[in-house]
């Protein structure tokens, strides 16, 4: 890595006041309360076409299906199941996990501003001091006043909301970006403005975030825009 940009990224974290941003990437290596590792994209495909749907690895239906992003095998599956088996599965293999030492060295850094994630499992509600995250993860704002708090904005849903929406599907997509009073993704498009963000695990590539990332671009010529720091060994070329 380039070593201006280290530097950038060290004033940042010690005196910017940064937005952690998190994927996927972040919760590798935590363990589920099934004991099973947490997946990455492409494991939990398999695992969607294999385990909830029943496919043949190897098959050549298998293999057609393989070659779709994970949001389109969320849709097919949403298409060919009730839509509550794929919620109830998604909800099963992310939740109670048992976090590694550095997810609690990342969710223990004291200068985090705010964190957001597109993650829906609880890893970093579990690596955290106890009472020091407020989680948003439904529509509405959750209020708080203890002043050492600090919001745990969760996207795309959350394991411990289970009447909520989880966003995996295409249309889930869809549905987050036309809903102009959600609280969480009003206070994203505010900050993507302004703030500094840290961003760890994910290329930010899900179709309902461009939108806002074009917002951050749209300010970048100005002298009040934050920066953004991907922590990823290949990011996307647009922001490299």
């Amino acid at each position: 890595m380039d070593t201006d940009v280290i530097k950038k990224l060290d004033r940042c974290l010690l005196s910017g006041n940064p937005i952690l941003f998190t994927g996927a990437g972040f919760s590798l290596g935590a363990v589920n309360g099934a004991g099973e590792n947490l997946p990455s994209g492409y494991q939990l495909k398999k695992q969607l076409l294999i385990d909830l749907m029943g496919y043949t690895e190897g098959s050549k239906e298998y293999e057609e299906l393989m070659e779709n992003s994970l949001s389109d095998i969320c849709t097919f599956a949403e298409s060919e199941l009730a839509p509550q088996k794929l919620h109830d599965y998604l909800i099963a293999t992310f939740s109670e996990c048992t976090p590694e030492p550095f997810h609690s060295s990342v969710a223990r850094f004291p200068f985090w501003k705010r964190i957001y994630t597109v993650n829906i499992d609880d890893v970093m509600e579990n690596a955290s001091e106890k009472s020091t995250l407020i989680v948003q993860n439904s529509e509405k704002q959750f209020t708080y006043t203890r002043a050492k708090q600090k919001e745990y904005i969760k996207l795309h849903g959350c394991v411990r909301n289970r009447s909520g929406k989880l966003v995996f599907s295409n249309q889930q997509y869809v549905d987050s970006m036309l809903n102009s009073t959600d609280y969480r993704f009003s206070c994203f498009a505010r900050d993507m403005q302004v703030e500094n963000f840290v961003i760890l695990g994910t290329e930010m590539d899900e179709i309902n975030l461009d939108y806002y990332l074009q917002l951050f671009s749209s300010v970048s010529d100005r002298t009040s825009h934050g920066q953004l720091f991907f922590i990823n060994p290949n990011p996307r070329l647009v922001f490299k």
